[in-house]
């Protein structure tokens, strides 16, 4: 009897004492670990394959039995929750050789997700993972170069978009969480240096990154419309000087508050948010919309901002309607409702790469 046989019947016996209606056995070879796992501290037995039989007349399996026949092909500690326990699986009748990625969708289809490290598996229900992330500090991981987790484990991830997009990628990741039922995680963005903060499962992080990757792009005609709240004075200081002169100085003038910062991507663009912000309650319509083409340079812009501020600094209300070239710079202002005190600044700069 050759060791691949012994290691078969050994499998399967200690299954059929468990469940009588199932036979499981691990292989005797264990496909190798993920790349960059080396040392005494991996678990070689990670992605070992699990096969299991189903006998004729017994095809509900119970969920708790395929989880502690995958800790012992894996060699992982098993647990779970009270809300796992009582849960089956239907399976035909015949030999079923899960891959460990095979083992996570099936689970899936009763909705028990599974949390993964080289040591423990740990199931519980789709909805209570969201509590179970909430609750947990997670590992972080920063930057589009990152080596991510291969396993189904909660992390966080830091991004810093490159292109000057991050509010219109937030919003497009933001709309595919909320479409997600099972989804356990969220996502921030950054304002100023352009950061997106995305907490969810290793897998799913690596989904979104490239989106993020396809999302973050420069377009030629790309340009960044950004919203400033600030004093006039600071506005009449500035008004007459060059439009990559303005934007930078109401960054770095702290009487200058940048409430929004969107990117156009040269078609017309249409945005109405409700957002806090540190301290400030803001509601924002935005339109750009493609004028009648003027010849050299091609068709303009005309965009059309209305503002509402509340925060300590005193309710603010504003409008403006004017025309913007279509590539290259341009600058606007218009008067708050509230007695000329304060303005709303529009500045439109090319998108940098």
């Amino acid at each position: 009897m050759t060791a691949s046989t012994r290691s078969l019947l050994t499998g399967a016996l200690t299954c059929f004492l468990l469940a009588p209606a199932l036979a499981v056995a691990q292989d005797s070879k264990p496909s190798q670990p993920p790349s960059g796992k080396t040392g005494p501290t991996a678990n070689p037995s990670l992605h070992a394959p699990l096969k299991i039989r189903v006998l004729e007349g017994k095809t509900k399996i119970p969920i708790t039995f395929l989880l502690e026949a995958w800790g012992q092909a894996s060699q992982r500690r098993v647990s779970y929750s009270p809300s796992v326990a009582g849960l089956q699986l239907q399976l035909s009748v015949g030999v079923h050789e899960l891959s460990r990625a095979e083992v996570l969708r099936v689970l899936a289809r009763v909705d028990v997700t599974v949390l993964e490290s080289e040591q423990d598996l740990f199931a519980l229900g789709h909805r209570e993972l969201s509590t179970k992330i909430g609750t947990e500090v997670t590992p972080h991981y920063s930057g589009d170069d990152a080596v991510l987790p291969e396993l189904n484990q909660a992390i966080t991830w830091t991004c810093t978009i490159k292109h000057g997009a991050g509010s219109a990628i937030y919003a497009n990741l933001r709309g595919i969480l909320a479409r997600d039922p099972t989804r356990a995680g969220n996502i921030l963005y950054i304002q100023g240096p352009e950061k997106l903060i995305l907490t969810d499962l290793a897998p799913r992080i690596r989904y979104y990154r490239g989106l993020i990757r396809a999302l973050d792009v420069k377009s030629v005609e790309s340009q960044i419309v950004t919203l400033y709240r600030a004093p006039t004075k600071v506005w009449d200081a500035l008004k007459t000087k060059p439009v990559a002169e303005i934007a930078k100085a109401l960054r770095a003038n702290e009487q200058a508050v940048r409430l929004e910062e969107v990117r156009s991507t040269g078609s017309d663009l249409s945005l109405k948010q409700n957002a806090e912000m540190q301290g400030h309650v803001l509601l924002i319509k935005l339109q750009m919309l493609t004028e009648q083409s003027t010849g050299r340079g091609g068709s303009p812009y005309r965009i059309k901002v209305s503002v509402t501020d509340h925060s300590e600094r005193g309710d603010f209300q504003a409008e403006l309607d004017f025309v913007s070239p279509r590539s290259g710079p341009g600058a606007a202002t218009g008067v708050s409702f509230q007695g000329g005190q304060e303005r709303l600044i529009v500045v439109v700069t090319p998108a940098q790469s």
